[in-house]
């Protein structure tokens, strides 16, 4: 049996339905290996669903944001290192195998 690995996915606040795609993928499984993998799987799903410019945003000094998909461990790093703004996304999680 697979072991399944927690992906955190962190999406900005300034793309279209955020807090609805965050929500909607929460605890989703994926039959995919690694952040990048799943990251992919997921702006293409959400791309069917609500079009292609919704997984980018871009602020106010130019600057493109867009999903992001991290290990747990990953993610732990960056919050207790203060390299992420927690403000500015909504934040959810996934499996993956």
């Amino acid at each position: 049996m697979k072991m399944k690995n927690t992906y955190i996915v962190l999406i900005p606040t300034g793309i279209s339905n955020a807090r609805k795609i965050c929500e909607q993928y929460e605890n989703s499984q994926f039959n995919q290996v690694g952040a990048l993998n799943i990251k992919n799987s997921l702006t293409d799903t959400c791309k069917l669903l609500y079009g292609d410019d919704f997984n980018t945003s871009i602020d106010d000094e130019g600057i493109i944001h867009e999903i992001e998909v991290e290990t747990l461990t990953d993610f732990m790093d960056r919050c207790n290192d203060q390299e992420l703004n927690l403000d500015e996304y909504f934040i959810g999680y996934v499996q993956g195998i």
